[in-house]
């Protein structure tokens, strides 16, 4: 039974299924400028936008936003048109996976399907460092559902007491990891598992304990009869980025070589270089209770 002001409302089967398709609808911002959009960015818990730059019809189509709907990838949704797409450089009509963290814009040319347009944006609008805790079983799932199949995982220790601050060992292997997502984007996703945010015991599954943290697993085609661990066989180097970068970078390469090759990306997939006003945030030097870092000097926190 539906009231409004007070007064029962009938609604036909129809009717009734439009109003609650409204509802629930994704709603996609409109941007006009590179401007907005840089903002809009800055504004993302992770930094992601998932922009369509569409004709009037696909943008009455909710060409994007039924992809959303679908995908569910953790970024803001936003619409321009062909001035937008010239100001970013972009081909018209695409859609494009806005960042600030070093990585190149992932685009998709000439849109046309919600299909095409779902399957994009699971392989691209994650964040650099996925961050995995038991209050966001959403990035699990969107991890273990992401095209690519080759995993990297960073087990540390952020939250200790108090849980405002990161320990210097958690500080330099996350830097680390982005630094080495960043290198391998779109042939690994990076997730960060954080001991204090999540089941201590699941550690226990990759052979690891908490005093061997921060510690790296690379897990190729998960699940799968050829399912395939590469482990760091010591604690991450804890008194230099540099080196905790190379020691990861040491076990993904040799993972990417005896893996199986990726097919190739669909058509219409490329990558745009952002232009001026989306670089990365400041170095993250401190964590709080939910996983978002804060920048130095107090600016406000970013995400992991």
């Amino acid at each position: 039974m539906l009231y409004k002001d007070g007064v029962e409302v009938t609604f036909e089967p129809t009717s009734f299924v439009s109003w609650l398709r409204n509802s629930v609808a994704v709603r996609a911002v409109a941007v006009d400028s590179a401007g907005a959009l840089a903002r809009l960015a800055e504004a993302q818990p992770h930094g992601l936008v998932a922009l369509g730059l569409l004709t009037g019809a696909q943008i009455g189509s909710q060409l994007l936003e039924t992809a959303v709907r679908l995908a569910q990838p953790p970024a803001a949704i936003a619409v321009g048109g062909a001035r937008l797409a010239s100001a970013l450089s972009a081909p018209f009509p695409s859609v494009v996976v806005v960042r600030r963290d070093g990585r190149p814009w992932a685009v998709l040319d000439d849109p046309r399907s919600r299909a095409s347009v779902e399957a994009f944006l699971r392989a691209h609008a994650l964040p650099l460092l996925v961050p995995l805790t038991a209050t966001e079983p959403a990035f699990r799932r969107l991890v273990r559902a992401h095209p690519v199949r080759l995993e990297v995982l960073l087990f540390h220790r952020a939250h200790e007491l108090p849980p405002t601050i990161v320990t210097e060992e958690s500080k330099d292997a996350l830097a680390a990891a982005r630094q080495s997502a960043v290198r391998f984007g779109g042939r690994a996703v990076f997730a960060a598992f954080d001991f204090f945010a999540n089941d201590p015991d699941e550690i226990t599954m990759y052979s690891l304990k908490p005093e061997t943290l921060p510690a790296a697993v690379v897990v190729s085609n998960r699940g799968a009869v050829d399912e395939k661990r590469w482990s760091s066989k010591a604690p991450l180097p804890a008194d230099s980025v540099r080196e905790a970068r190379a020691a990861l970078d040491a076990l993904v390469e040799p993972a990417l070589r005896e893996r199986a090759p990726s097919p190739p990306p669909p058509a219409g997939w490329s990558e745009l270089t952002p232009p001026p006003g989306f670089e990365p945030p400041p170095e993250r030097v401190a964590v709080d209770a939910s996983g978002r870092a804060t920048a130095a000097g107090g600016a406000g926190a970013v995400p992991l």
